[in-house]
């Protein structure tokens, strides 16, 4: 007999969520989520909106009492299912307003939603073998067990990594292809972590219709790994940019843009843009802080299609005059043309670091000869740009051990 406990499902559901929520940031995730002024159904355990992507998630916490066949019956296939329904109900409302069980709200837009991606979790009894995805149409589901929905997320431990992951392993176990694993999932996220976030080569480049891979004992070997060690070490430094979107950024009016781009950074690019903050800091806290002190570092394409404009300032304006300021500087740096894409994520502090501005400016018509001559006489009063100076600040992910 398989038991389902409401209790044991919903410490389940619990589990999932704070997880998902402290790893992956509460902005994006919603639990027990139900579509607004309809009929109040539940879409699924856990809704997880990031960007153009759209993560569903059924969690199930069954006991298994020796029917394998049952359990996996209970589990597997009724909560691909489940994926299966929410997944169209989403595409055949097209647009709408989702809410949780915490009343946060999200809106949701299928023609903005580039992919959906399924996931059941099996929190109760961890199987030694198991599909670990499923096709089901054009429908792919991945089955996780709780070590590995862990595992998957404190390892790669930012949402577009993991996205990035998930959507990988789909294009390995494409359709017509019988692929066999003799190793646990674990093992194969250790061989795409190692190998550039990719799989091998090889693995593609075949004809045989069925493979079997033996990968066992690789995510041991690569979390043993001295390498991986210090690499871990190395990241510590990067949760700035995490505790920075989660207590800075996330009441503010333009988090949807700036948390964004900030969490769409991988690991070792939130550990790079957060000694590049650190190095800006340092090389200006100990300036004479009576007098007034603008220092300005810009980052080209930092979050791909817009670049980072770093300010240290030291200002006796009153705080509306400041922020007009640090407004206006931004603007210059895009009328000067130094970054690709006509926008600019902003990031200013003063010695005490804390509280941070933040803004975000995006420029796409023609500049006014007003424009241009107001521009160009604050350009000529604080002689910005008659130099630059160029700084290299470099990090590996897998950076050499200090001797």
């Amino acid at each position: 007999m398989i038991n389902n406990v409401n209790n044991k499902g919903s410490d389940a559901e619990k589990f999932v969520y704070n997880i998902s929520k402290d790893i992956l940031l509460e902005e994006y995730c919603l639990i027990n989520p139900y579509i607004k002024n309809s009929d109040n159904k539940e879409i699924c355990d856990l809704l997880i909106l990031f960007n153009d992507i759209c993560i569903i998630v059924s969690v199930k916490n069954y006991s298994f009492n020796g029917n394998l066949e049952r359990f996996e019956k209970k589990v597997f296939e009724k909560s691909k299912n489940q994926l299966l329904g929410a997944k169209r109900k989403l595409e055949q409302i097209k647009k709408c307003i989702i809410t949780d069980k915490n009343s946060k709200e999200k809106e949701f837009d299928v023609n903005t939603t580039t992919k959906f991606i399924l996931i059941t979790l099996n929190f109760g009894h961890e199987l030694e073998s198991y599909s670990i995805i499923e096709f089901e149409n054009d429908s792919i589901v991945h089955n996780l067990d709780k070590d590995t929905f862990e595992t998957i997320l404190f390892e790669i431990d930012s949402v577009s990594e993991i996205i990035d992951y998930l959507t990988k392993k789909e294009e390995l176990y494409r359709k017509g292809i019988s692929l066999n694993l003799i190793g646990k999932e674990k093992d194969l996220l250790a061989w795409f972590i190692t190998n550039k976030r990719e799989f091998p080569e090889k693995w593609f480049n075949h004809d045989a219709s069925e493979v079997i891979l033996d990968i066992t004992g690789r995510w041991d070997f690569y979390n043993t790994n001295p390498q991986t060690v210090t690499k871990r070490e190395a990241n510590r430094i990067s949760y700035f940019v995490d505790e920075l979107v989660k207590r800075e950024i996330v009441n503010l009016p333009q988090c949807k843009i700036i948390g964004d781009y900030l969490m769409s950074l991988n690991r070792v690019e939130r550990r790079l843009f957060a000694l590049t903050f650190f190095d800006h800091y340092d090389k200006n806290k100990d300036k004479d802080h009576n007098k007034s002190f603008l220092s300005r570092r810009l980052t080209i394409n930092t979050f791909h299609d817009a670049s980072c404009l770093m300010l240290y300032y030291v200002s006796n304006l009153k705080e509306k005059e400041l922020d007009a300021f640090l407004q206006i500087t931004g603007e210059i740096y895009l009328y000067k043309n130094l970054v690709n894409n006509k926008k600019i994520i902003m990031i200013a502090t003063s010695k005490d670091i804390s509280p941070i501005k933040f803004g975000y400016l995006e420029r796409t018509k023609p500049y006014t000869k007003e424009e241009i001559d107001y521009y160009e006489d604050i350009i000529k009063k604080f002689g910005w740009f008659t130099s630059h100076k160029f700084s290299h600040i470099k990090t590996q992910e897998y950076p050499e051990k200090n001797k």
